[in-house]
């Protein structure tokens, strides 16, 4: 089934390479950086105002970007570097089911019940042994947990019928019940520690503090590659028009008048003129 994204092709030249940690070199994955589905593949949403209206596989996407054509029927986009989150074009291919399955085929890469378990099934009956079966200790004293992650590379435990996080299971099982709205932080900034001598409960305020002062967002990791002013996913201004506003109020017209002028909300307005947004733009440092 065709997936007529040719008509979104100005938006995704856009948006799509800003969610792409691109490598000028001629042989290294270009990963994708945001949403994945539940099998590790990226995924890309296209909006139309803030309205979803599609959402695509982004290999699928960088193909249809590179050959400007849709994917023909039947077909699908497969990967000659085996990285599900590699949306370079070059190390994309197009081909058909039974071609995936001989790729995967000729590279070992098929189910696990076409390979011996790593570890042979075992019953245990004890909730606390059977979660440390799951674990690898290491130097650091970090619990490596061994099992199944979800799509945020943190370890998910089964119990009582329900996937849970692994680490606030962890937190469970060795110090009880976890306060109602708190969260289960880490010391050592290891999702798969499950280690409860390098967790910690805290509100989602002091998880963000932690996260803020290790330098660990986004932002603080890789300043030259996080898109800014109008390059920015969620942007519905131009940097002229904030500049704009900006030299407007330098001048002395009132914020009431600015609001009416460029016909935003007060709120945004405010947060302009305070350096909350948009600082890479008017230089305010909040």
């Amino acid at each position: 089934m065709a997936t007529d994204i040719i008509k979104y092709m100005s938006y995704l030249n856009k948006k799509f390479w800003q969610k792409v940690d691109i490598i000028e070199d001629d042989t290294s994955c270009w990963n994708w950086t945001k949403e994945k589905d539940k099998w590790g593949y990226g995924v890309v949403c296209i909006y139309e105002g803030t309205k979803k209206i599609k959402r695509i596989c982004a290999s699928r996407a960088s193909w249809i970007i590179h050959h400007k054509q849709e994917v023909p029927e039947k077909m699908i986009i497969c990967h000659h570097c085996d990285n599900r989150l590699c949306v370079r074009p070059s190390h994309l291919f197009l081909g058909t089911y039974k071609d995936n399955m001989q790729d995967c085929k000729n590279k070992n890469r098929l189910s696990k019940c076409d390979r011996k378990r790593k570890n042979p099934y075992k019953r245990i009956d004890s909730v606390k042994d059977r979660f440390l079966d799951k674990i690898e200790k290491q130097k650091n004293n970090c619990w490596i947990w061994n099992s199944s992650r979800d799509k945020n590379g943190y370890g998910v435990f089964l119990l009582n019928k329900k996937v849970r996080p692994a680490h606030r299971v962890s937190w469970t099982l060795f110090f009880g019940e976890i306060p109602k709205g708190m969260l289960v932080c880490h010391k050592c900034d290891n999702r798969l520690c499950v280690n409860p001598e390098h967790l910690f409960i805290g509100t989602p305020k002091d998880n963000a503090i932690d996260c803020s002062n290790k330098k660990r967002n986004i932002a603080q990791k890789n300043p030259n590659k996080t898109p800014r002013g109008e390059n920015h996913g969620n942007a519905k201004l131009k940097n002229k028009e904030v500049k704009k506003m900006y030299d407007d109020f330098k001048l002395g017209l009132s914020r009431s008048s600015i609001v009416e002028k460029y016909g935003v909300k007060r709120a945004t307005l405010n947060r302009i003129l305070s350096g909350h947004s948009w600082n890479s733009v008017t230089n305010i440092k909040s």
